[in-house]
């Protein structure tokens, strides 16, 4: 059988499971992967094998519309609710707002968000001083809130597939 996950998504992958399962992230986001659309199903059934069924660990794969998929684990269902939300709203909700509302799903501390959204109106979105944010108070963060809402708001005909449980 081959597998679909590289040595280095799967460490991520149980990065990200260990982060939702134990200390309680609502999310994880791991990677990007570029695929045939015919091999998502082979691909979420891969992700699945890799936790627990009594972890209640659940996979989100998001399309972003040029064959490559953005995906990461998640635990409680509210978690899938306000991904969807975002994914709907994403082009119209403001920066502001997208970075609270990611911040949250995400698991980051109030006082980073709060950091995060002070440095971005005082330095215009500046790429430096919010990647030195990300970094001081937003463990884990793998892309900034400007590039994750850039992504969302861009994106067509995106596509949600999440807990393919049973395969």
């Amino acid at each position: 059988m081959r597998h679909l996950l590289s040595q280095f998504e799967l460490a991520r992958c149980l990065s990200a499971i260990e982060a939702v399962d134990r200390l309680g992230k609502p999310a994880a986001e791991i990677g990007s992967k570029r695929l045939a659309p015919d091999a998502l199903p082979a691909f979420m059934a891969e992700l699945h094998r890799l936790a627990d069924d009594s972890s209640g660990i659940r996979w989100y794969a998001y399309d972003d519309g040029n064959g490559r998929f953005t995906f990461g684990c998640y635990r409680f269902e509210w978690v899938e609710r306000a991904l969807d939300f975002v994914e709907k709203m994403g082009g119209s909700l403001d920066e502001h707002t997208r970075a609270w509302v990611q911040g949250l799903i995400f698991g980051y501390r109030p006082e980073a968000i709060e950091n995060y959204i002070r440095a971005s109106s005082e330095s215009g979105g500046s790429e430096s001083m919010l990647r030195r944010l990300c970094s001081d108070g937003m463990a884990g963060r793998s892309r900034s809130s400007t590039e994750r809402s850039a992504r969302y708001s861009t994106a067509k005909n995106r596509s949600r597939i999440a807990d393919i449980s049973g395969l």
